[in-house]
């Protein structure tokens, strides 16, 4: 008997044995094949930008170009390889450490790469190790590809081993707990559901990010250019509110998107300056960043549109346009007057070269003799006949009177000026005229005067253009008509190009045969290494090939449009220049003048100013994940509150029970403090102790800096109390900690104090103009790499920034001086290289009492309700349901404002309501609002994870019971049940 029952034991344990082998054999491979299902569709997006960035390879393929071209850091642990029509290998990066041999690959993987079908993945195996390859087969430039991403599964397939074993012991030892396995399937099962939803709110990630961005130009449309959502600001650049957008496609206010060709052609290029159509026809001038969402199907479902408003930076760029016109203008006058020795052929170039800067009909030059103004040149055709006959007095009308003061003169609506304007013996017409003395060397030449018929009248501006062009002709005439002083007008305006704030070149045949001063300056080279050389050895290698183009176009067709160049200096730096050919006789010989305007700064300007764009929209995204985060932990606190409520004193699981809520507290503050940085507040000046500041930013530091920084901190014991804003005060800080940081790479300490001053002769050697009281002072210090001592005095500077593209802005430094000194305070700097940086802020202390609110004890009863709770997230509301049932309440549960509304009409005996305060289509403050319509004594509470108290003392005004911070706590729960 006792030899049967071991029989069957070891049956029992034997059979227990292989349903374990098998169950967990099934999970590993059921868990293999999630994980190529949900890699699959990244590694096809990977392949689909690895096939429009081959798009942009130069024809020739050459192996290095197409290596630095579609490099991408993202894909670890990966081979990536390319082949031509003839599956010859043009190009393979290796990024796992374990290497693969490619031509082996090639040879035993014949079939699947003549394989017919443009997507392909599989298993491979090499040697001892297992690959999944993604193979894409594609036409680009008429030429076949094949794009093969090879992943290396070894270090998955050792793990998915060490999982199967571990899952092997786990269901052998819990097999005979039958009950709980069960409830395992249904946790997993409910598991999935969860899955599946939060894949389904990944899928909306894009209309997220619109809600969660009101102060972003945002619209998403679909990928037919429908529009879906837009943010909350687009009606402050259209003035279109969302009602006249919803379900117009995208062509009503951008028509260069009409059809879908259009929009795949555009989105080829990411990145777009159009027009946009405001309300009432008004058009603005936009940077639209496109931003695409492919499905797994690698098909476009969705397109989202970035805007940011370029009409102002137009506006700037016409203003900027018309003044390198204006100053080409002078200088094509220049030129033209040192070539040509006729003073009549020179003034009638200059009254004609005028029409390039402002509008007129008729022009005339008058010039002095004996006390009369007689006229020299017009283009008037009812006086051309007539110079010899007219003479006019000095005083007489407009000429005469600005020959006889001797300064310019307008007059608009001429028929009605008391001063006489018309010439004697012409007739008198509408008209307005604009008239300036020509003196030179103290010595009145003669009078310029222009007319325009009608009533547009003449300006200030203009006014000084012919200020400028008179002097230009009365420095003509005064050495044009005598012979004798030829050679020094010559020079004299050899001399005006020569000190031209733009570099003006002359070329004959790619040859310098000029360059003025400011050319010399740019390029930081001497006339001797300029002159007589070809102008390509300054230019950068990748545009030289624009400069032939450009200047082959002018030589053939005698005209091109302003093209821009970067060219190389003596100290290998690169400047950007616009340049503008036009022909010029130089020494006897056909020639081409470039005239050149340094446009560097404005470039970096531009996308500086783009930069900072794209990180306000990345710190909206950061905003709506650490809501999102804050909701994920409002789940977890909850359930440890459960917990912690159940689990007796002497359980086992009783203290990881409050490890798991000490742990989600602390996710939490970190989460809230994000959502403060990120928030656009308005200005809240009040006293308030610095030292509480730095201790949050320390915590924040030692949260996310790398564990090799150590952290120092001392603070005085004292409260340091200032007057002003603290989210400003926070911003500087931060930066200056991450600055630190990131001087740091191989680590270093950060150090941080404060202390408060007394004397100010302790500070008077940092800070020689600091007022006679009490400061403030914080240093920030690190032991990183330093600042070299020659951009020492440039750091604040706006947009100046020493690191590598993509990783600062160059604003951070100056802001943090702004707003230091908007504060009446100062900040020092201290470096040394390789040794470390100090920055020393100085801040005016306040005599004001800081005042703490604390909660007022109550000796209240915690009574029981009928609640409802409103929240969009479910796992949310399940929590709040338990813990509210814990106390004793009875809950009615809503995941939205509309129905919440119906379940308040079907249960008029509900006492409380919690609100979430954030709830796609009617959030929490509108349903409080049409709560109060239906029952006014009903007790709401406002539940959010960032409360602004200027909302919720607005709220409290209106009837507003009590407010609540997400996620849930007991002890709050607690208190606002004591009614």
């Amino acid at each position: 008997m006792l030899s049967k029952k071991i029989y069957i034991r070891a049956l029992l344990t034997i059979t227990a044995i292989v349903f374990s082998y098998f169950l967990s054999q099934l999970i590993k491979e059921s868990a293999f094949k999630n994980y190529i299902y949900t890699i699959q569709p990244v590694y096809y997006t990977y392949m689909h930008t690895i096939e429009k960035k081959l798009e942009l390879v130069s024809s020739d393929y050459n192996y290095e170009n197409i290596e630095k071209q579609i490099q991408l850091d993202e894909l670890s642990k990966t081979s990536i390889l390319l082949l031509n029509d003839q599956n010859q290998i043009i190009a393979h990066f290796n990024k796992t450490a374990l290497l693969i041999n490619a031509n082996r690959f090639i040879d035993e993987n014949q079939k699947q790469i003549f394989s017919p079908t443009t997507y392909l993945n599989y298993t491979y195996k090499q040697d001892d190790s297992y690959y999944q390859v993604f193979i894409k087969k594609t036409k680009i430039k008429n030429n076949d590809f094949s794009i093969i991403l090879i992943l290396s599964l070894s270090e998955y397939i050792y793990m998915s081993y060490k999982i199967q074993f571990m899952f092997f012991i786990f269901i052998l030892s819990f097999f005979v707990m039958s009950n709980f396995l069960v409830k395992s399937i249904v946790k997993f099962k409910k598991s999935q559901t969860d899955f599946d939803k939060q894949i389904k709110k990944e899928l909306n990630l894009f209309q997220d990010l619109v809600n969660s961005s009101p102060h972003s130009l945002l619209i998403l449309t679909d990928e037919k250019g429908i529009i879906e959502s837009v943010s909350e600001s687009i009606d402050q650049l259209l003035y279109l509110n969302s009602d006249e957008l919803i379900g117009k496609n995208i062509s009503k206010i951008i028509p260069d998107f009409s059809g879908i060709d259009i929009i795949f052609n555009i989105l080829s290029k990411s990145e777009e300056e159009l027009n946009i159509y405001c309300k009432n026809n008004m058009v603005r001038t936009v940077y639209i960043t496109l931003v695409p969402y492919y499905g797994v199907n690698d098909q476009l479902q969705k397109l989202l549109f970035i805007m940011n408003d370029l009409s102002e930076i137009k506006q700037k760029n016409v203003q900027l346009a018309r003044e390198l016109n204006k100053t080409r203008t002078y200088t094509k006058i220049a030129q033209l007057i040192t070539t040509s020795s006729d003073p009549k052929i020179v003034i009638q170039t200059i009254i004609e070269e005028t029409r390039q800067l402002f509008d007129y009909d008729h022009g005339t030059l008058f010039l002095v003799k004996d006390d009369l103004l007689a006229p020299f040149y017009t283009n008037n055709p009812s006086l051309v006949n007539k110079l010899d006959q007219i003479r006019l007095q000095v005083g007489q009308g407009l000429t005469g009177l600005v020959a006889k003061t001797q300064k310019g003169m307008i007059i608009n609506n001429a028929l009605n000026s008391p001063i006489p304007s018309s010439i004697p013996g012409t007739t008198d017409v509408d008209e307005c005229l604009i008239s300036h003395p020509l003196i030179s060397k103290n010595k009145l030449l003669g009078v310029i005067t222009f007319s325009r018929i009608g009533n547009a009248p003449f300006t200030e501006d203009d006014l000084k253009i012919l200020e400028t062009l008179s002097v230009q002709a009365a420095s003509v005439l005064d050495n044009s008509i005598l012979i004798n002083k030829l050679a020094e007008s010559e020079r004299k305006y050899y001399s005006l190009i020569n000190q031209s704030a733009l570099s003006i070149i002359i070329l004959q045949e790619k040859r310098i045969a000029f360059c003025n001063n400011r050319f010399m300056e740019l390029l930081k080279y001497d006339s001797e290494t300029i002159n007589n050389s070809d102008i390509v050895n300054f230019i950068n290698l990748k545009d030289k090939s624009i400069f032939a183009s450009q200047l082959t176009s002018y030589l053939l067709e005698g005209k091109c449009e302003d093209f821009e160049i970067s060219l190389k200096t003596s100290t290998n730096e690169t400047i950007v220049m616009s340049f503008s050919l036009s022909s010029i006789s130089w020494d006897n010989q056909s020639s081409i003048m470039v005239t050149a305007t340094d446009v560097t700064e404005k470039i970096e300007l531009n996308k500086q100013l783009l930069q900072t764009q794209k990180l306000e929209s990345v710190g909206a995204l950061a905003s709506g994940i650490a809501h999102d985060f804050k909701n994920i932990l409002a789940g977890i606190i909850g359930a440890s509150d459960m917990l912690l409520l159940k689990l007796g004193d002497d359980s086992p699981v009783l203290n990881f029970a409050r490890i798991i809520k000490s742990s989600a507290d602390r996710g939490t503050r970190l989460a809230q403090r994000l959502l403060g940085f990120t928030r656009k507040e308005d200005n809240d000046r009040y006293s308030f102790d610095l030292n509480e500041i730095l201790n949050e930013i320390i915590e924040i530091a030692s949260y996310t800096f790398e564990k090799n920084i150590d952290i120092i901190t001392t603070l005085v014991k004292k409260p340091l109390q200032f007057d002003g804003d603290p989210v400003k005060i926070q911003q500087c800080i931060l930066n200056l900690c991450v600055n630190a940081r990131d001087a740091m790479p191989k680590g270093g300490t950060l150090v941080i104090t404060s202390e408060l001053i007394d004397n100010r002769q302790e500070i008077i050697e940092d800070w020689a103009e600091a007022e006679k009281r009490s400061y403030i002072k914080l240093k920030i210090s690190d032991t990183g790499t330093g600042i070299p001592k020659e951009i020492l005095n440039k750091i604040f500077e706006p947009f100046f920034t020493t690191k590598e593209k993509g990783k600062g802005t160059g604003l951070g430094l100056s802001t943090t001086r702004s707003i230091i000194a908007e504060f009446k305070g100062n900040i020092i700097v201290d470096s040394e290289m390789n040794k470390g940086t100090s920055f020393t802020i100085y801040l005016p202390y306040s005599q004001t009492a800081i005042i703490h609110t604390v909660p007022e004890a109550t000796n209240k009863p915690i009574n029981k309700h009928t609640i409802l709770i409103v929240d969009d997230e479910e796992f949310v509301l399940e929590v709040a349901k338990e813990l509210l049932q814990e106390l004793g309440n009875e809950v009615i549960i809503a995941s939205s404002g509309k129905e919440a509304l119906n379940l308040l009409n079907l249960n008029p005996h509900i006492d409380l309501a919690i609100l979430d305060r954030m709830m796609p289509k009617m959030d929490g403050i509108q349903l409080f609002k049409e709560i109060r319509t239906i029952n006014p004594e009903l007790n709401v509470v406002i539940a959010s994870g960032f409360i602004q108290e200027t909302e919720i003392e607005e709220l409290q005004k209106q009837g507003l019971y009590d407010y609540i911070n997400k996620p849930y706590r007991m002890d709050d729960l607690q208190r606002i049940l004591r009614f």
